[in-house]
């Protein structure tokens, strides 16, 4: 009887030890029913080429819905940032379609030279326009502290200003009514992009040093984004718990979207604490 408590007490230190970084936390209704989720290395180090992914088949097309964000992050071992967003979508073409559907973030590194350690919990869902759940994902990530050894210094920095062959009669806008803003962006691509490479160069401005996070990240979607015209709309409180309304906090920088043969898309200049300034070129 002894043993057995014992190996029941084990599995379960295994069990606690071995919870993922990312878990399905869906049910048999979602309208996307996960096949693969996960992340590799788990946990995640510091050091190691990391990689995301997410398999599975949605059951119909889905031409809009909601991302509903509620996660914790403690950065830096400093300061919590609390991310309580929901963001409102539409996307033409469909790129949510109904049958087989894959997507790869990375291998991409962590920034070594970014002192103390990473940790985000909470759950991140998705909804449609008929507010049925489409995905549910539990967030536990904890990345540790590098040694001090291991730093080394950012090389990457980037600006926008580059126009894009693949891209053409661009326009965007955005507009705050009522307490919502509301964006959008249309353009005619004349390539399928199946693989892409968004460059990160931002800064997270908390207490009195900003700290600089930039990397470049693969990216892998299968069907992916066709070529022809597009229409993407994205719409959010501004007065939500979160970013947009820390007076502490604020996420600043470029974003620089390539395809596989590193030809630029687009680039997009944030400014998480007030609002995003999107410039398809």
């Amino acid at each position: 009887m002894g043993l057995l408590r014992v190996s029941v007490a084990i599995c379960l230190a295994i069990g606690v030890v071995a919870r993922p970084s990312l878990l399905n936390c869906g049910g048999i209704s979602d309208h996307f029913v996960v096949k693969n989720l996960t992340v590799s290395p788990d946990p995640p180090q510091r050091g190691d080429e990391i990689t995301l992914t997410l398999e599975g088949v949605f059951d119909k097309d889905m031409a809009s819905g909601r991302v509903d964000v509620d996660i914790e992050v403690n950065a830096l071992s400093l300061f919590n940032i609390p991310l309580h967003q929901s963001l409102s979508f539409s996307t033409a073409p469909l790129l949510m379609r109904k049958g087989n559907q894959k997507l790869v973030i990375g291998p991409f590194e962590l920034p070594r030279y970014v002192p103390g350690s990473l940790q985000a919990s909470g759950r991140i869902r998705v909804v449609d326009e008929l507010e049925e759940q489409v995905l549910c994902v539990d967030v536990d990530i904890n990345v540790p502290a590098m040694t001090y050894e291991h730093a080394r210094e950012a090389v990457m920095s980037l600006a926008c200003g580059v126009q894009s062959s693949h891209i053409t009669d661009i326009s965007s806008n955005q507009v705050i009514d009522d307490d919502i803003m509301h964006g959008f962006v249309a353009g005619i691509l004349d390539e399928l992009v199946t693989k892409a490479r968004v460059d990160v160069d931002v800064q997270l401005h908390a207490g009195f040093v900003p700290m600089s996070f930039k990397l470049p990240v693969p990216v892998a979607y299968m069907p992916g984004f066709p070529a022809g015209a597009f229409n993407l709309t994205a719409s959010m409180p501004v007065d939500s718990k979160g970013l947009h309304n820390s007076e502490r906090s604020r996420v600043s920088g470029v974003l620089v979207v390539s395809d596989s043969a590193d030809q630029e898309l687009f680039c997009l200049e944030v400014d998480a604490a007030n609002h995003v300034e999107a410039s398809v070129v």
